[in-house]
């Protein structure tokens, strides 16, 4: 029987040294600690009237009105993920992941290594990147798009990953619900039965944050 060893990773300041969303600052002349300095200031400004305001939904929601502003004129899906081609990564990557695999894997016949990333970032942005191919499953947020003029323009959020969210993707990676759809990840399932054991999980992150 093949044992499965799932290697997880956060993405910002873990796999790569800037925010993921550099290379969309950059084209439109957004400065990237501008940007998170008023996303920290709505937070604060929410909370005074009694709104709690997550982080995440908090960015996203940025990133929506800097749509409606012409700030990132007519942003899509599409887009974000050629910007993902742009991100620069710690030395060493993506050749890290077939490296580990290849090492891990001919040394043991009866183990498999996966890569995933569970991050607060944009999957499109992740998919794109040229770490994208090696992985094995990416859990991010992610935006609703319309159309708008002829052109597909994000609208809405569809998914927002927090820190306390990220664990609800490791226990689906321990019953195998990201393999096998049919499979509750809120019901009971004999330890035996599941796919990747607790035990041969491994979570790099680069803070407190990354701690399922």
């Amino acid at each position: 029987m093949t044992k499965v060893i799932a290697l997880m990773y956060d993405f910002d300041q873990t796999l790569a040294p800037q925010c993921m969303q550099e290379p969309l600052f950059k084209k439109y002349g957004i400065k990237g600690e501008e940007f998170w300095e008023e996303k920290n200031a709505w937070v604060k400004t929410e909370k005074a009237k009694g709104v709690n305001l997550d982080f995440e939904f908090a960015y996203l929601n940025l990133m929506l009105k800097y749509v409606r502003e012409g700030k990132f004129p007519r942003l899509s899906n599409a887009e974000l993920k050629e910007f993902g081609k742009e991100i620069d990564f710690y030395p060493g990557l993506p050749e890290f992941f077939s490296g580990v695999t290849e090492t891990i894997e001919q040394e043991n016949a009866d183990v498999q290594v996966e890569h995933y990333v569970i991050t607060t970032g944009i999957r499109q942005m992740v998919e794109g990147s040229k770490i994208g191919s090696y992985l094995d499953g990416i859990f991010a947020s992610e935006f609703l798009e319309e159309e708008q003029d002829g052109h597909n323009v994000i609208s809405g959020i569809a998914r927002a990953i927090g820190f306390i969210k990220k664990t609800e993707y490791l226990h689906l990676i321990n019953k195998g619900g990201n393999v096998d759809t049919s499979i509750d990840i809120n019901g009971m399932l004999p330890p035996a039965q599941r796919r990747v054991p607790f035990e041969n999980m491994f979570f790099i992150g680069d803070g407190f944050t990354d701690i399922p």
